[in-house]
């Protein structure tokens, strides 16, 4: 019974050890594509910044200019919730917001 009981906890502990194995490879392989992810939202941020600080430089030199139509050119909405949000565009209830132009509503 002892050896039936050793014989188990041997197998037990290494399956787990396979399992936390398995676990570091993958969380090492995907540590890339969060630090790119993360770049990338950090990227659209200061893009961001940078083309209403340049909008609203125009607009100070040229206000009778109407530059609505460059602003929703370069200035698209974007989702404030992050890329891997769980809910995404669900709401809490599990619905789908409606959408326009692929900007919820």
């Amino acid at each position: 019974m002892h050896a039936e009981i050793e014989w188990l906890l041997i197998t037990e502990n290494e399956e787990m050890k396979k399992k936390v194995h398995l676990f570091k490879v993958e969380k090492i392989a995907l540590l890339p594509l969060e630090v790119a992810n993360k770049e990338n939202v950090e990227l659209k941020a200061q893009r961001k910044v940078a083309y209403n600080e340049v909008l609203e430089r125009i607009t100070e030199l040229y206000p009778q200019v109407d530059l609505a139509t460059m602003k929703d050119e370069f200035l698209l909405a974007e989702p404030s919730t992050p890329v891997d949000d769980v809910e995404g565009s669900k709401g809490r209830e599990g619905e789908t917001k409606p959408q326009e132009n692929g900007v919820d509503v």
